[in-house]
């Protein structure tokens, strides 16, 4: 069976990795600035600031916001994947964004109030982060998350070229390693000059890129359960989406990887 290129491939997790880190980051900035709150430093990674001050509803609107930019990326990649019009080139795209956003929602609500540390500890925080509630909400990050590994896997197969069932998993569990791969390499990139703490950037970015990947691959088991559309064909390298990733790339490791004093 036909492939997707590996060019292809890497520009559109690329993309959306990169973005969800930007997004999100930048969205905690903005939320804690209009919030009342001073952030000074903006990383790939975390935002660094004076937010004491902030009163409960600033407290969860700085918690939410990252995850909000994350929900918002998600959304337009399950948009772009129902486009008819799209490029196959397009729908791999929509598709990384659509899964490496959700799964990165999903998998934080689980982790984070049972570690008791991150976006939504700053949430909960009003509320004084009572165990029953922290436990509820990682019961809903777990039900959306064998949502998501569902869905994935079933939009997946269908960019997927026609062929044997087996033949198909094996493309989608490519895609999704060549995808994880890039995101590793983003990740590394753009945290070994972090000015925060290039260790902590490191594990952090590393947790945030490569996180979303994992139920990506248990995904990819779904993937010969659709069958896939009658005009698709595998996307291609093309000069548009790898000028994107480029630029992506570049903004991760030279500008949001040193950091911005804000």
């Amino acid at each position: 069976m036909k492939r997707h290129a590996v060019t292809a491939i890497v520009a559109a997790s690329v993309l959306a990795v990169g973005i969800a880190f930007m997004a999100h980051e930048s969205g905690h900035a903005v939320a804690g600035s209009l919030a009342g709150g001073s952030p000074t430093w903006l990383t790939a990674t975390e935002v660094q600031g004076d937010f004491e001050g902030l009163s409960p509803t600033g407290f969860v609107a700085l918690g939410a916001s990252g995850s909000l930019a994350n929900a918002l990326f998600c959304f337009l990649g399950w948009c772009g994947l129902r486009r008819k019009s799209a490029t196959a080139e397009l729908r791999l795209s929509a598709w990384f964004f659509f899964a490496v956003n959700g799964m990165l929602l999903a998998m934080k609500a689980i982790g984070e109030p049972v570690a008791g540390w991150g976006d939504w500890m700053t949430i909960l925080r009003p509320f004084g982060t009572p165990m029953p509630l922290r436990i509820a909400v990682a019961a809903l990050g777990a039900v959306a998350l064998v949502f998501l590994v569902r869905r994935s896997g079933d939009d997946l197969a269908k960019l997927l070229p026609p062929g044997e069932s087996a033949q198909r998993v094996t493309e989608a569990r490519r895609v999704v390693w060549i995808g994880a791969v890039a995101a590793g390499v983003l990740a590394l990139g753009a945290n070994v000059a972090n000015p925060v703490s290039t260790t902590r950037g490191l594990l952090l970015g590393l947790a945030a890129g490569l996180g979303p990947f994992f139920p990506m691959i248990f995904a990819a088991r779904f993937a010969s359960r659709v069958a896939p559309r009658d005009d698709c064909r595998p996307a291609i390298a093309k000069w548009p989406w790898l000028g994107a990733a480029g630029a992506t790339t570049a903004i991760m490791w030279f500008v949001f990887g040193p950091g911005i004093r804000l």
